[in-house]
């Protein structure tokens, strides 16, 4: 078998033709072969950078979208806390823990109608949390004596 180089056409002969065109065909097989492994090597590689990324700015946004959803909680709270020292204070004393409880859930009702309600906080975790400053919230009974 000879050596097919390009260009060589010293003594070429119909045997010799046939021998560098197979020559040429399974080289060019390889390169093939070998330049698919490359771009499924690549390929891969880019997905899975792509995944990397793409996981990372869904937790990125999961994140962000807890951190907005509290912050509007908390904001709704505070605007529903504040209205509800209000009304109590427009009150006087308040004459039973029910009638806190009763005012702290229509302040509720008015300004978190758009909120699930498991982000609602329930009103004795608003009177004991948020208004930590409040006096003591007694019963008629327990007020006479």
């Amino acid at each position: 078998m000879r050596l097919c180089l390009p260009g060589n056409t010293s003594e070429v002969t119909p045997a010799h033709a046939d021998d560098c065109s197979w020559q040429y065909r399974e080289q060019a097989a390889s390169q093939l072969h070998h330049a698919e492994a490359i771009k499924t090597q690549i390929t891969t590689t880019v997905e899975d950078e792509e995944e990397v990324v793409s996981s990372t700015l869904r937790a990125h946004r999961s994140r962000y979208a807890v951190r907005r959803t509290i912050k509007r909680v908390r904001a709704t709270f505070s605007a529903g806390v504040s209205q509800a020292a209000t009304v109590l204070a427009g009150q006087g004393a308040p004459q039973s823990h029910q009638q806190v409880l009763s005012t702290v859930a229509m302040v509720q009702t008015e300004h978190m109608p758009q909120l699930p309600s498991h982000q609602i906080a329930s009103p004795p975790f608003l009177v004991q949390v948020l208004l930590p400053s409040a006096p003591p919230v007694t019963t008629a009974g327990d007020a006479s004596k």
